[in-house]
């Protein structure tokens, strides 16, 4: 019995010492999850403001723009400004004229007006892609969509509701993974499209610390679990053998654990995986077997 006194006793700081490497690369993780947060903050409300637009009767051409590149570009000047800034609130703006540019215009005020609002919309909407740094095709093709839904616009002719073959599609469910690098430290992100409505806290039995063994990014990863205080809505893992930590959204986690995707493994006994880990090993047990 003192031979596995000692042995368990060394076992046990082991542990405790990995506990506290992961721990501590926790601690040093938390400002890339700060800007991560606020990097998820920017583009839920640029998703929010796209989605408004979008449920409108406008063409699917206008729609796929909006959602795959207007989008982007509201979310970099929501970072550097906020909603407060008027870049932000001119780039939503210029939307709501584009939208209104390809409505009929019975009256002779609407074309004066449209006249008016016409060169400072195209401008800025050049300067948008330019900053995006979209192909000039691709530039030049939308332009043309916008000056032909104009033209008819012009002539009094609105624009038609898009049938169900042409409207674009909503953001499809799934997670896109990204990652963070500064000051040396390396975060390996994840973020929900179109995140249902589903459980936003963790189930009772995960907590702080816990082991996880989890799917990321189509890798088997087992890390060490550590909830940010300062907003339920992400989560840290660790493990002092990665080069890097990893960032979930709680939901995400929860759909995990649900879809047993992820466990916890913390309870595991190492002692019981390693003696059947040997037993496969040894000849004698193959043999039986």
């Amino acid at each position: 019995m003192a031979v596995f006194e000692v042995h368990c006793a060394s076992l046990d700081n082991l542990i405790q010492e990995r506990d506290q490497a992961a721990s501590r690369l926790a601690t040093k993780h938390q400002p890339l999850l700060a800007d991560l947060a606020r990097e998820n903050q920017a583009a839920l409300r640029s998703r929010q403001i796209i989605g408004q637009f979008c449920e409108r009767s406008i063409p699917a051409s206008v729609a796929i723009f909006l959602r795959q590149h207007w989008q982007r570009l509201l979310q970099k000047i929501w970072m550097s400004g906020g909603e407060q800034s008027e870049e932000w609130k001119s780039h939503i703006t210029v939307i709501e004229h584009l939208l209104w540019s390809i409505e009929a215009k019975i009256q002779i005020e609407d074309r004066k007006q449209l006249a008016k609002i016409l060169p400072g919309m195209l401008k800025m909407l050049n300067a948008g892609m330019e900053r995006l740094a979209l192909p000039d095709s691709e530039r030049s093709g939308f332009l043309d969509t916008c000056f032909s839904l104009q033209t008819a616009a012009l002539r009094g002719v609105g624009t038609p509701p898009a049938s169900p073959q042409e409207k674009a599609p909503s953001e499809e469910a799934g997670n896109d993974f990204s990652e963070i690098r500064a000051d040396g430290l390396w975060l390996k992100t994840a973020r929900q499209r179109n995140p249902s409505p589903a459980a936003k806290t963790l189930p009772a039995n995960v907590r702080d610390g816990d082991w996880l063994r989890f799917e990321f990014d189509g890798q088997r990863l087992c890390g060490c679990l550590f909830q940010n205080t300062d907003t339920a809505e992400s989560l840290l893992i660790t493990n002092p053998e990665w080069p890097f930590a990893i960032a979930l959204p709680t939901g995400l986690l929860a759909n995990l654990l649900r879809d047993k995707q992820a466990a916890v493994v913390s309870g595991t006994s190492l002692f019981n995986k390693a003696a059947e880990k040997a037993l496969r090993n040894t000849p004698e047990m193959n043999v039986l077997t």
